[in-house]
């Protein structure tokens, strides 16, 4: 594959990828909305490992606020990343808005997997809090959080990487201006 050919590669699947990354922010929104809405409280107890809970209306919407904090975060990224794919897709790889996408989406999606981390304690204790055997805490850590800030920190490197790449080609077309502004002063002299 020569190189126009990876570049019109490069560009369709950015596309594609600008497309999925707007579809899945609001999917991801809407899944995890309508999973808290539908959840019984007997499922919910054995998700959280809880004894009991109390899914009364104020503690069913506050926890809905709680659930939905990190999806939001993560979707918030996805459509910054959508911003770096738009980018590929135009054929600028190394723009300063495809970096600031990669960046801040790895800062967003690192932030949702915190928050994610975050979110079970205070809702295990939004619907214990009040319960004859007193509120519990619980605290998950799961492989997504994990994988989630993996995933973070590969972007991270990688928007790096890009503006040092672009830095340098940057660096490179100053040198070659000067260059021929000095062949141009050499063969004044000839």
């Amino acid at each position: 594959m020569d190189r126009q050919e990876k570049l019109a590669s490069i560009r369709r699947w950015s596309l594609l990828m600008r497309h999925a990354c707007l579809v899945l922010a609001a999917a991801l929104l809407a899944a995890n909305a309508v999973h808290w809405l539908v959840l019984s409280p007997e499922a919910l107890r054995l998700e959280l490992g809880l004894r009991a809970v109390d899914m009364a209306a104020w503690r069913r919407a506050c926890g809905l606020a709680l659930v939905l904090a990190p999806v939001a975060l993560l979707a918030f990224g996805l459509v910054r990343l959508r911003a770096a794919f738009a980018s590929f897709a135009r054929g600028r790889m190394f723009s300063a808005a495809a970096t600031a996408g990669l960046r801040d989406f790895a800062g967003l999606a690192a932030l949702s997997a915190v928050a994610a981390i975050v979110v079970t304690p205070a809702l295990s204790f939004v619907l214990t809090a009040g319960l004859p055997r007193g509120p519990q805490i619980a605290l998950q850590i799961g492989s997504g959080q994990l994988t989630i800030l993996l995933v973070s920190g590969v972007t991270w490197v990688f928007a790096n990487i890009l503006a040092s790449a672009r830095d340098l080609a940057d660096e490179n077309a100053a040198l070659h201006v000067e260059r021929d502004a000095l062949a141009g002063e050499n063969a004044q002299f000839v």
